[in-house]
């Protein structure tokens, strides 16, 4: 650090701690005299309140005299004493004393007044509450000049003095002191005649009145009589006549304790308050004095001269400046500590100078070893250094550069809030903290190249950096790799563009086939005649199904590989997700004799999620487990459970349990079956088929969805599947269910997990249940008027009929078989509908007299328009639509489509999504456009496609399509979808005519 550096650094510090103790006493200057002034006011302000004590004392008394002066009773006493004033005895026992004793009687035995007079103008006492007073001088001669203030006719309160007759047992003035409240009594002409005095006792009264006891503030306040002795208690008085300073029984003069002035007179020796009040000086004194018992005290007092006594208000020295030394105490600890940090700011200066010098040293040295150039500009821009790297770079020796702007060298463009002088230096410091500002360099031959800066605050005044540090690097090399960079980039979108095309091609191409091929065998199997042709169409279908199932495992597997696969989040029903699951998988369930039993949580609301790809996570599960548990010894068994509890307001736990009592796996096949193209051995492909992707693309999945899947299994014993998701609740309602309050159902069920799943939704509907092993025990006690039967005989259940009398019956027959003859014309629901919407329906329908509606119901006469670009496809499902009674049109694209809706004459419309010229997604939104416009109804849009590659169901619900359908379509998926859709002939689009 240079030195001068350190004599500035030194002389701030000497300045420092100038102004702090300058500070110091002015503030404690300030403190003092402000304290002093709040103590003198405290004094002053109690004194008063003492002072008007005194004069409403005065007040009351003097108008109390005055009262008893008016009584006439008095005046005829006096003219009825006055000629007797000669002869004592004659006045002792005139019959006006006994009058005035009777008059004055009450006063004095409620020590209101401790005596009385009536006064003669010459002194005598006419009469008095004390036979030894009558006849005698009175005490007031004692006080010329007020007696002749009475005889002028003023009325008044005598001066203090000692009683002329003892009223303790002791001769101290404090316990003898006495006064009188005297008034003129005037003759009917007005003239003087006579002086009444009342006897008081100030130290019952007054002294009483002034609360001569410590305060909050340990202010406590004595009287003082005219020879300076104490008049009222202090709490001292035992512990000095103890000492010898005052004797009992004597009076206690108010004299400063012995050796403090022992060689003065007698005054000279009284308190300073008693003192100067006896010299007439009435004040106060804060600096402190020594009281009677030797402490040091500030007070303030007051002479009454007219009364002949004072009143001293005191307080201790220690106590009243109390706060003041806190104060002082604090104010040095301020100034301490205010020491402490200057001078702790001088050694973090001292330091920082230091490191500021390290800081340009280092920065000097930088600047000359780094490649690119270090401009140091002010807040002008103006360069007043700049390292050895502005020749290589710009083509200019470094002393050439400095003084002129940096401009000459630096083009920021035409943005008119980036330039290189003052706020713009600021925000360019701010913008490139994060990132290097692209710009254009100039060299000296004016030639331009690419640059990036970064600027960077060197030194500051208050906020405001008035030094900046601009690096400038040459990004000729690196605009020259971006640009090839890019182009690879260009070259690698347009492959994954390609990729993506031909993924999405192959999926349509080779799908679209394969499912018209699907759909033309489930149709010649519906207008099969024989057992043994039927028997072939269905394995021919089940052969295409597995086809297809593999060609989507294999593109799937092959978009998650490139990371293509996006989930949509739509509101959906997991119970509908679940049953169309059982509804693709109960025919392979049936023809390889395995019970497929679902359960759904019942009144499961609507979720955020993606249906297609639970259905798919479901559905490959389950696949699996029907073909594990095929050709067993037992009767195989597949469970398929959706239960959710709620973890938050709007969030759900959901799991999904698939259970079967299957070959199950060893501990080794559990850790591998995960992996894609993994199964257990060579036999169990041999044997039972399928790719080994249908885990792997289902775990894959899952962990998309922030879920988990875990497998329980052991040899022989089955396996346990087992999915836990976390799904928000969707806004949309589900639609609800029947009631079935009013509803008494007796169930009789051989598999108890049947049992209980019947029971847990006709419960959830409103329901009464009761189970029964043997029926005719449900009987007893329940009055049941619906009955629910599952792997009954004929013979039994005839018998039971014929014990609970004619009650609707709803038998649960297993996969595919047969209902018993004595309970043929009841209602039947198959085990594999054992779902909440499918179940409580039927019960609500058979507790109402009625059938549920079944597929078979017969679908209004309506005319559908179908566009479908695939010929094959087109024939097919023209035939199925003929099938069902529905007269149809087809096109091949969206615009024909179009053209025809834009007719009126269609109820629904069945669109493929892909297609040329106009797709289905194009055609929708432009129906929803004019049906806004022209304010039409909403014509019923079904989407019907084989591309899984897409999100089309995000698609469907952006341009206001009401279903989507993957295909392929079925006879019965077309059935539902037309009973669904369309409604007494009429779409909901269409206008009543």
């Amino acid at each position: 650090m240079s030195r001068r550096r350190r004599l500035l650094n030194g002389s701030v510090y000497l300045l420092a701690i100038i102004a702090l103790v300058a500070g110091y006493l002015v503030v404690s200057d300030i403190l003092r005299r402000h304290y002093a002034d709040s103590l003198s006011a405290l004094l002053q302000s109690n004194l008063q309140n003492s002072e008007r004590a005194v004069e409403r004392w005065v007040d009351t008394r003097t108008s109390e005299v005055l009262a008893h002066a008016n009584d006439p009773m008095l005046l005829a006493a006096v003219e009825e004493l006055m000629p007797l004033k000669g002869d004592i005895d004659a006045l002792l026992y005139s019959d006006a004393q006994r009058r005035l004793r009777t008059f004055f009687g009450s006063f004095l035995y409620l020590q209101h007044v401790n005596g009385y007079f009536l006064i003669a103008p010459d002194g005598t006492s006419l009469a008095s509450s004390r036979d030894g007073n009558i006849g005698t001088p009175n005490l007031l001669l004692e006080q010329p000049k007020m007696f002749e203030r009475l005889l002028q006719g003023e009325t008044l309160l005598t001066r203090m003095t000692r009683s002329d007759v003892q009223l303790s047992g002791s001769d101290d003035i404090r316990e003898n002191v006495t006064n009188f409240a005297a008034t003129p009594l005037r003759n009917y002409d007005g003239s003087v005649v006579a002086i009444l005095a009342l006897r008081l006792f100030p130290q019952q009264e007054l002294f009483q009145l002034l609360n001569f006891v410590e305060s909050s503030a340990h202010l406590h306040t004595y009287a003082f009589g005219a020879q300076g002795a104490l008049l009222s208690h202090v709490n001292e008085i035992e512990a000095l006549e103890a000492a010898g300073h005052w004797q009992k029984g004597r009076d206690h003069l108010l004299l400063e304790p012995p050796g403090t002035q022992s060689d003065s007179a007698l005054p000279e020796r009284m308190i300073l308050p008693v003192r100067r009040a006896l010299q007439g000086s009435n004040g106060s004194d804060i600096h402190g004095y020594t009281n009677y018992a030797g402490d040091k005290v500030v007070g303030a007092w007051h002479y009454f001269e007219d009364l002949g006594f004072g009143i001293v208000i005191e307080q201790p020295y220690e106590d009243a400046y109390g706060l003041a030394n806190t104060f002082q105490t604090l104010t040095i600890v301020a100034f301490s500590i205010g020491l402490i940090v200057v001078t702790l700011i001088f050694l973090w200066m001292l330091e920082a100078g230091k490191r500021i010098d390290a800081h340009r040293k280092r920065l000097l040295a930088t600047m000359k070893a780094t490649r690119d150039v270090n401009f140091q500009v002010n807040s002008d821009g103006i360069i007043h250094n700049v390292n050895d790297a502005l020749r290589p770079v710009f083509g200019l020796e470094r002393r050439s550069g400095i003084g002129h702007s940096v401009s000459r060298f630096l083009d920021l463009g035409e943005n008119e809030l980036l330039q290189l002088t003052g706020s713009g230096l600021r925000k360019l410091a701010n913008q490139t903290q994060e990132q290097v500002l692209r710009c254009t360099g100039i060299r000296d031959d004016g030639s331009m190249f690419p640059i990036g800066i970064r600027v960077e605050p060197l030194s500051t005044i208050g906020k405001a950096p008035v030094e900046f540090l601009i690096v400038a690097h040459d990004y000729s090399d690196i605009d020259r790799r971006e640009n090839e960079l890019r182009e690879a980039l260009q070259r690698a979108e347009s492959g994954s563009r390609t990729k993506s095309s031909f993924l999405s091609t192959i999926s349509h191409e080779l799908r679209s086939p394969l499912i018209s091929v699907i759909a033309a065998l489930e149709l010649l199997t519906e207008r099969a005649s024989s057992t043994e042709d039927r028997n072939l169409l269905d394995s021919s279908q089940r052969s295409a199904q597995l086809l297809l199932g593999i060609i989507d495992d294999i593109l799937d597997f092959s978009r998650m590989e490139a990371d293509k696969l996006e989930l949509s989040r739509q509101p959906i029903s997991l119970e509908a997700v679940q049953s169309d699951v059982i509804e693709m998988l109960r025919w392979q369930a049936w023809n390889n004799d395995v019970d497929l039993i679902p359960y759904c949580d019942p009144a499961l609301p609507l979720v955020q999620a993606d249906g297609l790809r639970l259905r798919q996570i479901l559905l490959n599960l389950t696949s699996n487990a029907i073909k594990f548990s095929a050709q067993m010894r037992h009767p195989g068994r597949v469970s398929v459970a959706i239960r959710a509890r709620e973890s938050s307001t709007d969030m759900l736990d959901v799991t999904l349990t698939v259970r079967d009592n299957g070959i199950g796996m060893t501990q080794d096949t559990m850790e591998q079956i995960f992996q894609p193209f993994t199964q257990a051995d060579g036999s169990i492909r041999r044997k039972y088929g399928g790719t080994g992707l249908g885990l792997t693309i289902s775990d894959r999945l899952i962990k998309m969805m922030d879920g988990h899947i875990s497998v329980m299994s052991d040899p022989g014993d089955g396996t346990r599947f087992e999915v836990k998701l976390q799904l928000r609740r969707a806004e949309k309602l589900a639609e609800p269910v029947p009631s079935l309050a009013g509803c008494n159902i007796l169930i009789s069920a051989a598999d108890s997990e049947v049992a209980d799943t019947l029971a847990r939704y006709a419960r959830a509907a409103g329901a009464k249940v009761a189970l029964a092993d043997d029926p005719s025990v449900g009987t007893q006690g329940f009055d049941a008027n619906l009955l629910v039967l599952q792997s009954v005989g004929a013979a039994e259940a005839a018998r039971l009929l014929d014990s609970l009398g004619p009650i609707p019956v709803l038998q649960i027959r297993s996969n595919g078989r047969e209902l018993p003859p004595a309970v043929q014309g009841q209602s039947t629901i198959a085990m594999t509908s054992l779902l909440p919407a499918d179940v409580v329906n039927e019960l609500a329908a058979l507790h109402r007299g009625t059938t549920a509606p079944a597929d078979s119901a017969s679908i209004p006469q309506s005319r559908v328009l179908l566009i479908e670009d695939d010929e094959m496809t087109r024939e097919i499902t023209l035939r199925m639509l003929k099938q069902l009674g529905i007269v149809a049109d087809a096109v091949i694209n969206g615009q024909e489509g179009l053209e025809l809706w834009r007719s009126g004459q269609y109820a629904l419309l069945l669109s493929d999504c892909h297609m040329p010229i106009m797709d289905g997604f194009q055609m929708a939104a432009r129906i929803r456009d004019e049906e806004g416009e022209r304010n039409l109804p909403k014509t019923p849009i079904i989407a019907v496609s084989a591309d899984l590659t897409m999100e089309v169901e995000r698609l469907c619900v952006d341009c206001e399509i009401d279903e989507y359908v993957p295909k392929p379509l079925t006879p019965a998926k077309l059935r539902a979808i037309l009973q669904t859709h369309i409604r007494n002939g009429k779409g909901q689009g269409q206008l009543d005519s």
